[in-house]
């Protein structure tokens, strides 16, 4: 594989130091990275006609001639986050250069990687994240939607799968269409194949999402098997960075499935005493002692609210690792709401 040709351009050498660092960790061997510090070299350098696959310039230095040359992509790490949105074009991307580092090189990677991919050689990696409880009234729909739209904000392709028997997450969408009929005998013939058929129906709100089914799915003739096939082939499809799956309470022998392919799942709790006690039975029946994996959140909390995990009658067979706060009158909110709601946009920057 040829090795792709990344620029970073700025006059502050301590300021570049940080992304220079994250490409090399990122990319290794697989990126040629040319680091320009000096305004006069700058000048010398772009007045000979130049290629490559990315230029990160900052906007003292940038100017429409740059458009001359070869680049792939060229972005301008603008000084003002309002002038981001303004400068996007065709020609080139804005940046605010005073955000993370790791928020730059995403961003810069999500736009690029169509083009960088085929060069490198690296495709990248799916991450299914399954999120589930052991009761009901978490808000855990509300959660694994909101992870989603956290993460597509933060230049993620996300895809999202309401893996139950019944769908109603569409509540919080504003095209809540269901599915056209589907003839399940013909679609489970091949599982293999099933999101290739599907992929045609999928939707775009905040995110990516398999849109409903018209009812119940053993109404419709089918079984949770579809889901699975479906989520398995998205992943080797290599389109999405992220896979959300959103499922019920149950614990099936399907379910367990999509927890074994789950590169993380996210178990929901609640702080009263029934809803503890339903947590403690669940993970009596299954392992969950890879902790990098399994991720116990206390989800709907209210810190006014007597919370039955640090007064239990029983000791706990799990350990909370976060909180998400109660969010008022969540039935008013829709997707451009939830990547507002604080908890959950942290919760979504640590699991990817």
């Amino acid at each position: 594989m040829s090795q792709s040709s990344i620029i970073l351009a700025d006059t502050d050498e301590i300021y570049l130091a940080p992304l220079e660092t994250k490409f090399l960790e990122e990319l290794g061997d697989d990126a040629l990275l040319q680091v320009i510090t000096d305004p006069a070299y700058f000048a010398e350098f772009f007045s000979k006609p130049q290629t490559g696959d990315i230029l990160v310039v900052s906007e003292d230095l940038y100017t429409d001639a740059l458009q001359k040359h070869n680049m792939g992509h060229i972005f301008v790490l603008s000084e003002t986050p309002e002038d981001v949105s303004d400068r996007n074009s065709s020609d080139n991307v804005s940046v605010y250069k005073y955000t993370s580092i790791k928020e730059i090189y995403d961003h810069i990677m999500a736009v690029s990687h169509d083009s960088l991919a085929p060069k490198t050689g690296q495709l990248q990696k799916t991450v299914v994240i399954l999120v589930t409880s052991a009761s009901g009234g978490v808000g855990k729909t509300t959660l694994a939607m909101g992870i989603g739209a956290c993460l597509a904000q933060k230049y993620k392709k996300v895809l999202y799968v309401d893996a139950q028997m019944l769908n109603t997450f569409q509540f919080y969408l504003e095209d809540r269409g269901t599915l056209p009929y589907l003839p399940f005998g013909q679609l489970m013939g091949d599982p293999s194949g099933i999101f290739d058929r599907l992929r045609a129906f999928i939707r775009t709100e905040a995110f990516d999402y398999l849109p409903p089914f018209g009812a119940a799915l053993d109404t419709l003739g089918g079984d949770f098997s579809i889901y699975e096939a479906f989520i398995r082939g998205a992943k080797a499809s290599g389109i999405y960075d992220v896979i959300i799956i959103d499922t019920d309470t149950v614990l099936s022998a399907g379910k367990a499935a999509l927890m074994t392919f789950a590169d993380k799942v996210l178990l929901l709790t609640g702080q009263t005493a029934s809803g503890v006690f339903a947590m403690n039975a669940y993970v009596k029946n299954i392992n969950c002692s890879d902790r990098e994996k399994f991720y116990f959140v206390c989800s709907n909390f209210d810190s006014s609210r007597e919370n039955a995990l640090v007064a239990s009658r029983e000791p706990l067979g799990f350990m909370v690792n976060e909180y998400v706060g109660h969010v008022k009158d969540i039935d008013m909110l829709d997707l451009r709401d939830f990547v507002h709601i604080t908890d959950i946009a942290r919760l979504a920057w640590l699991l990817v």
